[in-house]
């Protein structure tokens, strides 16, 4: 069973436990991990690398698939090579890590309390398959209003696999709540 916490020291006396070199935060979008990411680094005087700053302009396919992934690796082993320790930080972690083959000594989900989307990582694959239908629906019904309401929805969700599909894919998958190291829940709206 892994930690929650909502509380900083908490979160801080855990880490100071482990002596780790490379700390990823995954978590779903908006959830917090850039400015948990800056508040740790800060703290540790450690670099901070976000998968943000790793977009390409090709916004078409999966997450992972429109990072420059060979650049976020190259900076990644840089880092460690000049002995430092580093913050990775961005959504849908553990599928970015496996594509650039890249060891973790701790990983923390980041969670806002009050995020409406809320994956269950305990689906089996009937579950998640209606699980993906409702969003599907769902997604169906507000594309059909938005073309009454004229308008035009012009975000990278729109071009891609719908974004809470593919969360809910990644969840099934990987399990980044259950398989964390430590939660760390924000209590903010």
């Amino acid at each position: 069973m892994n930690l929650k916490t909502n509380n900083i020291d908490t979160l801080c006396e855990f880490i100071s436990s482990k002596n780790s070199k490379i700390i990823g935060l995954d978590g779903s979008l908006n959830a917090g991990k850039s400015t948990l990411g800056k508040i740790l680094s800060v703290k540790y005087n450690t670099n901070l690398i976000s998968f943000d700053n790793y977009q390409s302009p090709k916004l078409k396919g999966k997450y992972s698939e429109f990072l420059k992934l060979d650049q976020l690796k190259g900076d990644v082993n840089k880092t460690i090579e000049e002995n430092c320790n580093v913050i990775i930080e961005g959504p849908f972690f553990l599928e970015v890590i496996d594509k650039i083959k890249l060891n973790h000594d701790i990983r923390i989900y980041v969670r806002n309390k009050y995020d409406d989307f809320w994956v269950n990582e305990d689906l089996d694959e009937e579950e998640l398959s209606s699980e993906i239908k409702k969003i599907e629906d769902s997604n169906s019904q507000l594309n059909n209003l938005n073309k009454m309401l004229g308008i035009h929805n012009t975000s990278i969700v729109s071009e891609n696999e719908d974004l809470g599909i593919t969360i809910a894919k990644y969840h099934n998958i990987y399990r980044p709540m259950i398989t964390a190291d430590i939660i760390y829940e924000w209590d903010k709206k």
